[in-house]
């Protein structure tokens, strides 16, 4: 018996061994299995990229090209005496504010000769005043300039956009442009003019606007005399061919085809009656002093078309005046008093060729 229980207490005791070991073995893995994680989230790593990325140019945009007057109201056509101003607006655009523009330039032009139906040339044709005239603004002064060839009476009389665009407005995106100027007379009259503007910013990048459609450019003549008197001084009874005075010079401003037409009121004489010039040959108009020449034309009571150099002219293409000399004389027919002083007025029109 004595024998039996020590092996009794020997098997409680490899039990109690046994059973002591294991747990520590399980803590000792699930410390290891701890110190695991532990070591992989410690192990982990982070690293930068940078990233770089440029944005480009944004080109400038020309739109809502109008044609106006001098109160900035749209109108359709224009009338070139050296009076009255007129000019061009233009909206321009540029996300890059607009102190990116390098300049703006307005070609204002006859589409006949520069445009579509002529030589479709308006950015490379010179400037002539006549049927091609250039405005320009330059951001680097913000001033204006205009080329006209050889013309002067193209004359900027204000544009708005050189105090909103240099120091001072850089976060301006948007601006109305207006070129305001006065004509000169000697644009041609058509049509069909048009004006067409370009942007440049400082990238060379470029946008074209068109006036939304072609306007005329008006008829515009005037006339002179250097000297309206007609003193044909004492005539004799029942004479021709009275040239007592020399020859008279007109000078003439026409930016159309024109012609010239004459009339004249009755010959009056103070408590005489009046001599009718519809049925009396008195006051004849002629290019000379030469009786019965071919260009000579008497004048009547109602307007008529001079003859020679005086119908259907061109267009003058300079701004110095055409001049034409005439020469009109008296004719006593025998339908005048004697010794009464008689007076006409004479007419002389110009207007375009019919």
């Amino acid at each position: 018996m004595p024998k039996k229980k020590r092996k009794t207490d020997r098997k409680k005791m490899k039990l109690k061994t046994k059973n002591g070991l294991f747990l520590p073995i399980l803590l000792l893995m699930g410390f290891s299995l701890l110190l695991g994680n532990l070591y992989f989230a410690m192990a982990a790593n982070e690293v930068t990229i940078t990233g770089t990325v440029t944005i480009g140019n944004a080109s400038p945009t020309a739109a809502s090209v109008e044609i106006v007057n001098s109160t900035y109201h749209i109108v359709t056509s224009w009338l070139p005496n050296n009076t009255d101003i007129f000019g061009v607006n233009v909206t321009i655009s540029d996300s890059n504010n607009l102190a990116d523009i390098y300049n703006i330039t307005w070609y204002i032009f006859d589409e006949s000769v520069h445009g579509d139906s002529g030589g479709n040339d308006w950015d490379s044709a010179p400037a002539t005043g006549y049927d091609l005239t250039i405005v320009t603004w330059n951001e680097s002064n913000g001033l204006w300039s205009i080329d006209q060839g050889s013309f002067t009476e193209w004359t900027m009389q204000n544009g708005t956009g050189d105090d909103c665009v240099d120091v001072g407005c850089s976060t301006v995106t948007t601006f109305e442009f207006s070129a305001q100027f006065d004509i000169s007379y000697a644009a041609f009259a058509d049509t069909d003019w048009n004006a067409t503007v370009i942007v440049y910013d400082d990238q060379d990048a470029t946008d074209t606007a068109v006036s939304g459609s072609v306007f005329t450019m008006s008829n515009y003549f005037s006339i002179t005399i250097d000297n309206s008197a007609q003193v044909w001084g004492t005539v004799a009874s029942s004479s021709t061919n009275n040239t007592a005075t020399t020859n008279r010079t007109i000078s003439i401003t026409a930016n159309a085809q024109w012609e010239l037409r004459i009339r004249a009121d009755d010959m009056t004489a103070s408590a005489e009656p009046s001599v009718d010039l519809d049925t009396v040959d008195a006051v004849v108009w002629s290019d000379t002093a030469i009786e019965g020449q071919a260009t000579s034309l008497w004048f009547r009571n109602s307007y008529v078309t001079a003859l020679g150099t005086w119908d259907n002219q061109a267009r003058m293409t300079t701004e110095t005046a055409l001049t034409r000399t005439y020469h009109a004389w008296f004719t006593d027919t025998g339908d005048f008093a004697p010794t009464k002083e008689y007076t006409c007025l004479m007419y002389v029109l110009i207007q375009a060729n019919t």
